[in-house]
């Protein structure tokens, strides 16, 4: 995996200069964080983790069924100097089938799924740094069920989200009862601060913790805590609160939130970002960005903004002045961020992490020094197809053709046919290929008819097509070769 790793490094971040890839994960890798001298991320099969010059190792796995993920991580990382150790790593996984049963007699014969409609697994726990793995635990079934997967930590402190009412407490409102536990490792469940009637956004960083009340409609509002005084530093109306995408607060109570306006006069997919202190505990606009780090560190942020165009930059953003410093371009928004994820890096105010679509799967990018990182030409984020092929092509006797594809790069998916002439057109299956000198085998199957024509004609010039999807929002591709068919 490391040799791989290196082989795609120079075509991975043309983007971005001094930045590396430690892996290549053939998933949909999320939620990267700097952790150990290196980052850590989920994907579908489990924690994971790498450094330089060094294979990407399991820490924790996990059993997916086929159905969509939620990832949750945190290292807890909130400066440089914190991140040279390898500490605990909290982490939040989510698999889902939201489908609902079937119903009607004509249903009656659909074999059940492997994961219950309208259900989840979750896992939630704490990586030490030994290895060891400690379970999150929410109570009991009746005080509230684990049915969530979000995870925060700084420094000895946890929190997470839990669904159901706390233990103890009575349901007095009508809301979705939830709440957080906020406990101390290594014994998380240990008599834990309950937080009540938290709406899904929620972060502790280090005497701060900022979450989400949801005490009906009307009053729904955010609060920041000082953790140190037991005390409200300030709170936000709700206003700005109901489009929130990401919630990023910092060790001295700084809080960046992405999404803090219904109507943001953005480009598609990015949102009015603000950000506020407790000594300026009123919205400042920082501009418009997708989505950013996990945490803002000494004053500074990093966010992924749109433009020019169709694509998007990694900027460096001081946030009291709103100046920034582009770091790095991508061809498009989902080239940066492939999974569906929130805070897609984690920035320590020197290292920078972050997760990149490539052809043959999700890069894992890391950068020891952001100050040393210039942006170059965003990567193509297309996949290309080659046909290799020799000479006369020939059917055998059930009326198949054989024809080697490869991708120089990997291809997510491709879908190769014969598209002309009409008369002999056919489909030959798709395929996800990695990136490689090796080829795979197409096949053609004529049908009698056309088997006939073919035979009849003794050899045809017929155009061969693979469709190829792009990386992100790009366009799929169309690559052809025109070849001689004979039966």
């Amino acid at each position: 995996m490391a040799a791989a790793a290196g082989a795609l490094s120079s075509a991975a971040q043309g983007s971005a200069a001094q930045a590396s890839v430690l892996a290549l994960d053939p998933h949909d890798a999320g939620v990267p964080v700097l952790w150990d001298g290196g980052v850590a991320w989920l994907d579908e099969q489990g924690v994971w983790a790498a450094t330089p010059g060094a294979a990407m190792r399991k820490l924790v796995s996990f059993k997916a069924l086929g159905y969509p993920h939620r990832f949750a991580l945190d290292a807890g990382v909130e400066s440089a100097a914190g991140a040279s150790a390898s500490g605990p790593l909290a982490y939040g996984w989510e698999e889902f089938n939201e489908q609902t049963p079937p119903m009607g007699p004509g249903d009656q014969n659909v074999p059940a799924p492997a994961l219950p409609y309208e259900t989840s697994i979750v896992h939630r726990g704490v990586v030490a740094s030994d290895g060891q793995v400690t379970a999150l635990p929410c109570g009991s079934e009746s005080e509230g069920a684990p049915l969530d997967y979000g995870v925060s930590l700084s420094g000895s402190s946890v929190a997470y989200d839990c669904e159901g009412v706390p233990p103890g407490a009575k349901l007095e409102r009508e809301v979705q009862p939830s709440y957080i536990l906020l406990g101390d490792l290594p014994t998380p469940g240990t008599s834990p601060r309950t937080i009540d009637t938290v709406g899904g956004h929620f972060q502790v960083s280090g005497d701060y913790v900022a979450y989400v009340l949801n005490e009906g409609y009307a009053s729904e509002h955010l609060v920041v805590e000082d953790r140190a005084t037991s005390t409200v530093s300030y709170e936000l109306p709700k206003a700005l609160v109901e489009n929130l995408r990401t919630l990023a607060l910092g060790a001295d109570g700084t809080l960046v939130l992405v999404g803090a306006e219904a109507d943001t006069g953005c480009a598609d997919g990015a949102s009015t970002t603000v950000w506020l202190s407790p000594s300026s505990p009123v919205a400042h606009k920082l501009g418009c960005f997708f989505d950013g780090s996990l945490r803002p560190v000494a004053g500074a942020w990093v966010g992924l903004a749109p433009g020019p165009g169709a694509e998007a930059s990694l900027e460096l953003v001081t946030i009291a002045s709103g100046s920034a410093r582009t770091l790095a371009t991508f061809a498009n928004p989902g080239v940066f961020a492939p999974a569906e994820q929130v805070q897609p890096a984690d920035f320590d105010g020197q290292q920078l992490a972050w997760t990149m679509a490539t052809c043959a799967g999700t890069a894992v990018e890391y950068t020891p020094e952001v100050s040393a990182m210039a942006p170059g030409p965003p990567a193509s984020a297309q996949c290309p197809v080659r046909f290799l092929t020799h000479g006369v092509l020939h059917a055998n006797a059930k009326g198949v053709f054989h024809v080697e594809i490869s991708c120089p790069l990997g291809c997510p998916l491709v879908e190769p046919s014969i598209a002309k002439p009409a008369a002999i057109a056919a489909e030959g299956g798709d395929f996800v290929l990695s990136g490689s000198s090796t080829s795979t085998t197409a096949s053609f199957r004529l049908s009698r008819r056309q088997l006939r024509y073919l035979r009849r004609h003794r050899r045809v010039h017929a155009t061969l097509v693979a469709l190829s999807v792009g990386l992100g929002s790009a366009r799929e591709s169309k690559y052809a070769t025109r070849v001689t068919l004979a039966g």
